[in-house]
């Protein structure tokens, strides 16, 4: 939906990161009321949302998780047909019937097919009921049960699911407001599920080393002309060396390819699903190669250039943070689509101990860059002084 649609539906309001749009306010303020468990609030705002011509609800941006839950009076009419029969002489207990079955009868096809014809005829037995308790105002107690119906059916629905994405990615979100808000619009249920399906382990995790070594390597070789692959094919790069491990093989073969293909969720579209992942993860990620590169530069002046004023840096506090927000990734699962997850392993001890073996290499993997001394990034800059330090003081003899 466009945003121009946004502003045409007159309210919006939002739960946490998930904006809830309609043409009335009451509505869409108690929707949200329910959820926060204010279910009296809900009740009062959802009728009184049915006094206008055109009373809709519907999600924007999440893939329509309401499904065009268009009313448009629809079921307030029912509601006042049910209370109507309800109010004619005779035999209560008859009307009451016959305010069901022609509350039924009188439904449009679409609103049966949203609702069902048990919640229809049912909606048509509460509505008579209401109207015969209710002295004052009958028919506005009629219109009360239409207002409960739309909250139910909206709140054990398409809220359950926001919900429910909600609480999995809550601990993730949490630190991420110091690097940045996240996009709204990007998270959408689109129900373009992909053919190979959804990734469990962000598929990126497995070029990130290289994608940082690349950056070092354009920053610091490009005047000599030479890229990772030129510096191996020359033999100033080791293909036993731990920085060419890092670049091609950051993982053994099993679990990289677990990675890749092996641990791949099939969502169908009719399982609400958002891509959450791929935005806490970029956003993460963008901070954290921001770091790494910083650091790296740094250690690359100290020990391949052997530049006079890095020489006594001070790299601790640059390593500790890097330390810090790998302990983030790595306990908070930033590189794991937790939906994926849950419909990949379904409960299967096997999968699930699968999933933390490879889950423990992956932190393996990260937790080496900064983890002492003798550390990843330690030991590509070794390598580089022993294999290309010769490049750079070459250049600078007389």
């Amino acid at each position: 939906m466009a945003s121009g649609d946004v502003e045409s539906k007159g309210w919006v309001s939002y739960l946490d990161f998930i904006p809830i749009t309609g043409s009335e306010k009451s509505i869409v303020e108690a929707v949200i009321d329910e959820l926060k468990g204010n279910h009296k609030q809900a009740e009062e705002k959802a009728f009184l949302g049915f006094q206008g011509n055109k009373a809709d609800l519907i999600s924007h941006q999440t893939g329509s998780l309401i499904d065009n839950v268009v009313f448009s009076g629809a079921i307030k009419t029912l509601a006042i047909i049910a209370g109507e029969v309800a109010l004619k002489e005779g035999d209560s207990t008859v009307n009451i019937k016959t305010a069901a079955s022609l509350t039924l009868k009188e439904a449009d096809p679409s609103i049966v097919k949203i609702l069902g014809e048990d919640t229809v005829r049912n909606l048509g037995e509460k509505a008579a009921k209401a109207t015969l308790k209710e002295e004052k105002d009958p028919l506005w107690a009629a219109i009360k049960e239409a207002g409960k119906v739309v909250i139910k059916h909206v709140t054990g629905k398409g809220m359950k699911d926001i919900v429910s994405v909600q609480k999995l990615v809550d601990k993730k979100m949490g630190f991420l407001k110091l690097f940045g808000t996240i996009d709204i619009s990007s998270l959408t249920d689109d129900k373009l599920r992909s053919k190979r399906g959804e990734h469990v382990f962000n598929n990126d995790i497995l070029k990130i080393f290289k994608k940082m070594i690349d950056n070092l390597i354009d920053t610091h070789y490009v005047h000599l002309n030479y890229n990772f692959e030129c510096l191996v094919q020359k033999g100033f790069i080791s293909r036993d060396s731990k920085i060419y491990q890092a670049y091609y093989h950051p993982l053994p073969k099993k679990y990289q390819e677990a990675i890749e293909t092996e641990m791949v969720a099939q969502i169908p579209e009719k399982v609400f699903y958002i891509n959450a992942n791929s935005v806490i993860y970029g956003q993460y990620m963008k901070c954290f190669k921001a770091m790494i590169s910083y650091y790296l530069d740094l250690q690359f002046s100290r020990l391949v250039l052997l530049d006079p004023k890095t020489k006594n840096a001070n790299i601790v506090p640059q390593r500790s943070n890097i330390y810090y927000m790998i302990e983030m990734l790595n306990s908070r699962e930033v590189y794991v689509d937790d939906v994926a997850k849950d419909y990949w392993i379904r409960g299967d001890p096997k999968r699930e101990a699968h999933f933390q073996d490879v889950k423990s290499k992956v932190a393996q993997m990260f937790g080496g860059l900064v983890a002492d001394d003798r550390n990843e990034i330690s030991c590509w800059m070794t390598e580089l002084m022993m294999g290309t330090g010769h490049l750079f003081h070459q250049r600078v003899q007389p």
